[in-house]
């Protein structure tokens, strides 16, 4: 399972599918990829081998906001999650938390409190 942080989000994500597209975003080293396809001749996306809409299920059955997200950007967390699913055929998925309270450090952020 892999994760990241969805800045803006007030609820958790559950990622249901991988785009085979990544853009020249810089990371926090300045280094940016070259903009295309993360994989030359891999599929233009790949679903989930999670059952998103169960686990959006159990984790509303238990009080814990959740929705499904179609696209989990074209920036790190896409490209973890199309890796994870293109090299692999075990089960995968994705999960991307809001920020808490305590990340939140100017308050304009959305938050999710974690207790």
């Amino acid at each position: 399972m892999n994760t990241g942080l969805a800045p803006g989000a007030t609820s958790i994500k559950i990622e249901k599918i991988a785009i085979n597209w990544q853009t020249d975003v810089k990371d926090e080293e300045g280094i940016s990829p070259s903009p295309g396809r993360i994989v030359e001749d891999g599929p233009d996306a790949i679903f989930s081998r999670i059952d998103a809409e169960g686990t959006v299920h159990s984790l509303r059955s238990a009080g814990i906001p959740s929705d499904i997200s179609y696209f989990a950007g074209t920036y790190l967390c896409n490209k973890i999650f199309f890796y994870s699913l293109y090299f692999t055929k075990s089960r995968a998925g994705f999960l991307h938390f809001p920020m808490t309270p305590e990340e939140s450090v100017d308050g304009k952020n959305p938050t999710m409190d974690i207790e």
